[in-house]
């Protein structure tokens, strides 16, 4: 058992089917719904149906609207490492979703996305190495579910890209490229300060594509990841730009060490310098960067407080978005065009009439 893994979790008393955000070696799990039992959903499990919900905005605004927590094992709690409250459930009164063990259960089934799922997994790599996720993951994918999947660790993540990039020379796997319609559709709404180019740029660098027309992506997993820091927020918005001294996996959630790159502040405080980057966004993560890349980061500064060790690191959370045209206020991308004079009004931090003073 690994310490960290992208779990989703069946809540027995409510039947509504959540996932995993951040690191999941505690006890407590912060989770967001992803799948609620409707009577006109079109998923269906054990004779129950399902409608999907978008994270992280549906998720959270689903949060908000309903009553949901008295019945079921979710609530909000204080959270000791993000010190804010979030919705929160305990491993034990929970039936967990494990990647790995759902596949190897499903790996039998005569079905078209299982199917396509293991011609990925055998043009990629070892089956051993791989798990489900999302909707499969659930058992509640339906005709226009995409094929989601976990692969664990660096080394199967590396194998796992460089089959992929194998696999796209030989025409096996459909490019980005042949796809940009549909992956801009995609990803525009929560890519801000992003060009076209940007955007597919980014998508580029994952192990992410279409095969057999039908959407998939393999993200990485660090299975020894865990919650070993407390983040004090600051209530301070700060954009970066990095220049990458190495080549970096963003992983599920995405941490990204800064101790050997450049950094330049270019909005926020100049004096706190960012030793690293939190994401927990989906579209961030799954990310394979290389050395030289420049790298374009909005988010919230936290103080993170790890045993004696006192440091400061720009954050892109959930809990902590604005939902900036009906998606993401963060930016994390790979720098073609420079927008730093946008970065104020992004934020809301724009300069109002309201104040001026008499």
């Amino acid at each position: 058992m690994c310490k960290n893994d992208h779990l989703y979790c069946l809540d027995p008393h409510t039947g509504i089917v959540y996932r995993t955000v951040g690191f999941t070696d505690k006890e407590d799990l912060v989770l967001y719904p992803k799948y609620v039992p409707s009577v006109d959903g079109v998923r269906e499990n054990h004779n129950i149906r399902y409608r999907g919900i978008h994270y992280p905005t549906g998720s959270i605004r689903y949060l908000a609207t309903y009553n949901f927590a008295r019945k079921g094992c979710v609530d909000f709690c204080y959270s000791p490492y993000y010190n804010c409250f979030l919705p929160q459930g305990k491993k034990k009164e929970l039936t967990l979703l494990k990647p790995r063990e759902v596949l190897l259960k499903r790996i039998d089934e005569d079905k078209n996305l299982i199917n396509l799922a293991k011609e990925l997994m055998e043009i990629l790599g070892d089956v051993k190495d791989f798990g489900l996720d999302a909707s499969m993951l659930a058992c509640l994918e339906c005709n226009d579910s995409d094929i989601d999947m976990i692969v664990y660790g660096k080394e199967a993540s590396l194998k796992a890209r460089a089959c992929y990039l194998n696999a796209l020379k030989k025409k096996k796997i459909s490019s980005v490229y042949e796809n940009s319609e549909s992956i801009i559709r995609r990803r525009v709404s929560y890519s801000p300060l992003m060009s076209n180019e940007e955007i597919l740029l980014w998508e580029t660098k994952k192990i992410s594509s279409l095969y057999k027309g039908v959407k998939f992506s393999f993200m990485p997993i660090d299975p020894d990841g865990s919650t070993d820091f407390e983040l004090i927020p600051t209530n301070l918005d700060m954009a970066i730009r990095v220049i990458l001294a190495e080549d970096k996996i963003v992983y599920d959630p995405g941490v990204i060490s800064l101790d050997k790159d450049s950094v330049e502040n270019v909005y926020g405080p100049r004096s706190i310098t960012i030793s690293k980057i939190f994401t927990y966004l989906p579209s961030r993560m799954g990310v394979f960067l290389s050395k030289g890349d420049i790298i374009f980061v909005t988010g919230r500064v936290y103080m993170k407080k790890e045993k004696e060790a006192i440091s400061y690191v720009l954050t892109q959370f959930p809990w902590d978005d604005n939902f900036f045209s009906e998606g993401s206020k963060f930016v994390m991308k790979i720098e073609q065009i420079k927008l730093d004079n946008l970065v104020p009004r992004l934020l809301g931090q724009e300069f109002k009439e309201t104040d001026f003073t008499a």
